[in-house]
C-alpha cells in the first residue's frame, strides 16, 4: 500500500509540474512528511531525542522555504486534535520549540522584510483570507476531483474521531497526516501575501492527503461489515478506491490546459554545437525559465554553460508578478545586454512570456544585429514554439561577471564568475 500511495504521489499534476523545474516545494514536501513521522513518533513517546529531532526537521524546512511555516501551526493542531495537553509539561517540546526559535525563525523575519520591499505584504483581511480559502479548495478539487476529495475528508473525520480515544500508532498516524493537511491548507489561507496562490503550494498536503484517501477507503470498506468475514469486499473497496484515484489522475492529465513543459527538445538543440565558452539566455515565463535551465543541467551535468533568464536582466518583478519594470528600455540596450554578457545563444519561447513588452524588446534587440544571429525554429510538446538565435561569430565575446539584479528577493544583485 505504501509503494501504491509513492505512486499517486509522483503521478499528481502539481508534483509533474515541481519536478520539472527549480522549485524548492519537492524538499520542502519532504520535510514537512519528516516532521510529520517524527512528530507521531514523539506523541506516542516522548523524548529529549526525538524533540530534537523534530526541531531541527522544522528548522530545516523553514529555512528551505517559506511556507513550511506552517510546520509549527502542524504541531499547534497535533495538542488540540489528540488532547494531549500534558505534553505541555514536558521540557523536550520546549527544547523543539526553542531550536525552531533559533534556527528556523530569524530567516523568516529577513525574508518577511524583502517581501515588504516588493509591497507583497498586505493587511490581513476577511475578504483576502475568503478569497484565497476559494482558491484553494479549487486547486485541491482540481488536482484530486470531488470523489478523492470526499474519502479525504472522511479519512479526517476517522482520524478526529479516534484520536482522543485511542492512542495506538495507526490513530496517531492518522492524526498527524491530518495536521499536516490542515495546517498546510490554513497558514496558506492566512498568510497576509498579495497573489501567493499556487497550486506547487500544496505540494506538502498531498503525501498526507493520500495516506488520509486510503484511511477513508479503508473506513468505507467496513461500513455495516464485521470481523473479517466479508474481507473480500474490503479488499475490493480499496482496490476501488485506488482505480478510482488513478482515473482521476488520469482525466487530470487528459484535460490539463496548462502544461508547463515542453522544452526538451529546445535544450537538446541548444546543446547540440559545442560551446561551452559563452552564455545563453531564455526568454519565456518564470516556470518555462526554470523548466528550460533543468533540461540543460540534466543534459550538461560538467555546468559548462550558464543559463541566464530575460525575467532578471531584461525585466524584474516581485515573485507574485507586482511591481514589473524593465531593465532594458529598447533594442538597443538590449543588443548590449547580450554583448556584455557573452550571450551566444538565445531561447525565445513564443508560446508564453512573463511580459510582452520584455520579449519584445529583446527581439528588437536581436533585429537590431540580424546580421550577426542566425534563427532556428524550433517546436516543442505540449504545442509550445521556439525560436533559437545563435550567434554567428563569438571571437569578439569576453567572458565576464555576470550580475543580477535581486532586488526583490535578496535586496541586492548576485554576480555569476565564469569559469
Amino acid at each position: 500500500m505504501g509503494i501504491v500511495a509513492g505512486l499517486f504521489f509522483l503521478a499528481l499534476p502539481s508534483v509533474q509540474t515541481s519536478n520539472s523545474t527549480f522549485m524548492l516545494d519537492i524538499p520542502v514536501a519532504l520535510a514537512s512528511f519528516a516532521a510529520m513521522l517524527i512528530m507521531e513518533r514523539y506523541f506516542r513517546s516522548p523524548s529529549t531525542w526525538l524533540a530534537v529531532a523534530l526541531g531541527v526537521t522544522i528548522s530545516a524546512a523553514m529555512l528551505t522555504k517559506g511556507n513550511a511555516n506552517a510546520l509549527v501551526l502542524m504541531v499547534g493542531l497535533m495538542l488540540l486534535i489528540t488532547g494531549r495537553f500534558s505534553l505541555l509539561r514536558q521540557s523536550s517540546l520546549y527544547i523543539c520549540g526553542l531550536i525552531v526559535i533559533v534556527l528556523g525563525l530569524p530567516w523568516q523575519f529577513i525574508t518577511l522584510r524583502l517581501l515588504s520591499r516588493g509591497s507583497n505584504v498586505v493587511p490581513l483581511s476577511l475578504d483576502l483570507i475568503a478569497k484565497k480559502t476559494l482558491l484553494y479548495m479549487r486547486i485541491l478539487v482540481g488536482d484530486l476531483t470531488y470523489p478523492v476529495i470526499l474519502l479525504i475528508v472522511i479519512g479526517v473525520a476517522v482520524s478526529l474521531w479516534h484520536a482522543r480515544s485511542d492512542s495506538g500508532k495507526e490513530v496517531l498516524l492518522l492524526a498527524s497526516a491530518s495536521s499536516l493537511l490542515l495546517a498546510i491548507v490554513v497558514f496558506h489561507c492566512l498568510v497576509p501575501v498579495v497573489g501567493g496562490v499556487d497550486p506547487r503550494y500544496m505540494t506538502s498536503a498531498w503525501a498526507p492527503g493520500i495516506i488520509l484517501f486510503l484511511s477513508g477507503c479503508r473506513y468505507v470498506s467496513r461500513l455495516g461489515l464485521k470481523n473479517e468475514r466479508y474481507f473480500a469486499v474490503r479488499l475490493a473497496t480499496i482496490v476501488g478506491g485506488c482505480i478510482l484515484f488513478a482515473v482521476s489522475l488520469g482525466a487530470l492529465r487528459l484535460n490539463a490546459k496548462d502544461v508547463p513543459l515542453g522544452f526538451s527538445q529546445v535544450a537538446s538543440v541548444t546543446l547540440s554545437e559545442n560551446r561551452s565558452c559563452c552564455n545563453m539566455l531564455i526568454s519565456s515565463d518564470s516556470i518555462g525559465e526554470g523548466a528550460f535551465t533543468s533540461e540543460v543541467l540534466f543534459r550538461d551535468r560538467a555546468v559548462s554553460r550558464v543559463v541566464l533568464r530575460a525575467t532578471k536582466l531584461v525585466s524584474e518583478s516581485a515573485w507574485n508578478g507586482q511591481s514589473f519594470r524593465l531593465l532594458v528600455q529598447d533594442g538597443k540596450a538590449a543588443a548590449r545586454m547580450l554583448s556584455d554578457n557573452a550571450v551566444d545563444v538565445v531561447v525565445v519561447d513564443l508560446t508564453k512570456t512573463e511580459a510582452e513588452v520584455a520579449r519584445s524588446v529583446l527581439l528588437a534587440g536581436l533585429a537590431l544585429e540580424a546580421d550577426q544571429w542566425q534563427a532556428t525554429r524550433v517546436s516543442g510538446d505540449y504545442n509550445r514554439s521556439f525560436d533559437v538565435y545563435r550567434r554567428l561569430e563569438t571571437g569578439h565575446l569576453k567572458k565576464a561577471v555576470v550580475r543580477v539584479p535581486m532586488r526583490f528577493t535578496l535586496g541586492h544583485e548576485i554576480q555569476v564568475h565564469p569559469k
